[in-house]
């Protein structure tokens, strides 16, 4: 895992336009073709829990190309999150195996 664009208080139109940037010019690097969703989701835990920012929500939306292929067992990853008050959204993406 890796962080693409660091936390960022998204407060005006100028923000939201250089965050999309960011997004839109990043790297994916997806020739492992392993899928760890558990270890997303424990990577993003330490986010949530390290950053500066106090939100009113802990959101964590997780999108995967296909099952949790290495790493732990899912639910190791959603207990986690859900142990550090998160709540998390799953979107899997069909066809994309």
């Amino acid at each position: 895992q890796r962080v693409v664009v660091p936390w960022t208080l998204l407060s005006s139109s100028e923000k939201i336009g250089d965050f999309a940037e960011r997004l839109t010019r990043a790297e994916n690097d997806l020739s492992s073709g392993e899928t760890s969703i558990s270890a997303a989701m424990l990577f993003a835990r330490r986010l949530v829990e390290s950053n500066r920012y106090e939100g009113l929500r802990k959101v964590v939306d997780i999108a995967s190309n296909g099952p949790n292929s290495d790493g732990p067992p899912v639910n190791a990853g959603l207990g986690a999150l859900r142990a550090s008050g998160a709540v998390v959204n799953a979107l899997l993406l069909p066809g994309s195996r």
